[in-house]
């Protein structure tokens, strides 16, 4: 695939969603293999942060 055809993707809603779902995913299995809750979910949300240009509010 094209760079810059993935990257454009990755700004529409249906690449938002799909990039969230996984990110919620890798979460919940971080969490079943034992990383702590907490690290679980700020690395999910820089995840999906970092591949959408979505803010995380971190400052």
């Amino acid at each position: 695939m094209d760079p810059k055809a993935r990257e454009a993707w990755s700004t529409t809603d249906e690449g938002k969603e799909f990039i969230t779902a996984s990110s919620k995913k890798w979460r919940n299995a971080s969490i079943a293999f034992g990383m702590p809750e907490g690290a679980a979910t700020a690395a999910g949300v820089r995840t999906t942060a970092f591949y959408t240009g979505a803010d995380t509010g971190a400052g």
